[in-house]
């Protein structure tokens, strides 16, 4: 089954295979597609890692290509590499490998939103170690790859849950903050 992501990639990876016969010689175009792993038939038979790798080759690719222009102070930059490599970094950075496969960010963090809230919503008895674990691991994935409106949302449900279960979620509130900042002063 093709994801959204695979056939994403694909059609970026073959956009920027015909960037290339456009911009370029048809020997260094040949060479830089064998470089890159990016021939037909290596293409046909890549899972969508091995794609999502192959996009960060040609990422990594734009951005020295563009580096050595400007440094060259020359107008030799392919024509809608510009638009092609911002497209690419998009694509690239709402993705990421998740074990065997390929997840957007914003659902997981959404994914994550959701199971928070079902264990927050849970009885004061039904709360166990186990369950904080559980709401500590959602608060990560939310604070790494939740947009604003996100993390807004989970924070005001544990403010809002926290006269309940006032021990439990004020740990769990003071993880999170904690963990944000964290990655506030790594950014």
């Amino acid at each position: 089954m093709m994801t959204i992501f695979y056939c994403s990639i694909l059609k970026a990876i073959n956009g920027y295979k015909a960037m290339l016969k456009k911009n370029i010689g048809a020997t260094a175009c040949a060479a830089k597609v064998r470089q890159l792993g990016i021939k037909r038939m290596s293409l046909k038979n890549a899972n969508e890692i091995e794609l999502y790798r192959i996009g960060l080759k040609i990422l990594n690719e734009l951005e020295k290509h563009k580096i050595d222009v400007k440094r060259e102070q020359s107008a030799n930059f392919y024509y809608g590499e510009e638009e092609f490599l911002q497209h690419l970094k998009k694509l690239l950075t709402e993705h990421i490998i998740d074990g065997d496969r390929i997840v957007n960010t914003a659902h997981k963090s959404s994914s994550a939103l959701v199971t928070a809230i079902q264990l927050i919503s849970m009885a004061k008895d039904k709360l166990s170690d186990e369950t904080a674990q559980k709401i500590y691991n959602c608060s990560r994935i939310i604070t790494k790859f939740g947009n604003l409106e996100q993390k807004q949302m989970f924070n005001n449900i544990i403010k809002r849950n926290q006269p309940r279960h006032m021990s439990f979620f004020f740990r769990q509130l003071q993880s999170f903050v904690s963990y944000l900042d964290e990655m506030e002063s790594k950014a």
